[in-house]
């Protein structure tokens, strides 16, 4: 499934990023769990509608990016 190919390719960049210095690591982190963020919403809506947006709303991209700025 397209879903968990993306999930395993997500994982595989978290291990990468880990390695990195923290501070050097924070902008990919951060766009990481806002990516997350996303691909758990596409997985969820499904993948009946591939032309329309899953949205998340700006209070869960606020979230993922805190948790990316902490580290979480």
């Amino acid at each position: 499934e397209m879903g968990a190919r993306a999930a395993a390719a997500y994982a595989e960049t978290d291990a990468l990023i880990a390695q990195c210095p923290a501070a050097a690591a924070r902008p990919a982190r951060l766009m990481a769990t806002v990516y997350n963020a996303q691909l758990d919403a596409l997985i969820a809506r499904g993948w009946d509608r591939p032309t329309v947006l899953a949205r998340i709303s700006k209070g869960a991209k606020l979230r993922a990016a805190l948790r990316g700025l902490l580290g979480l």
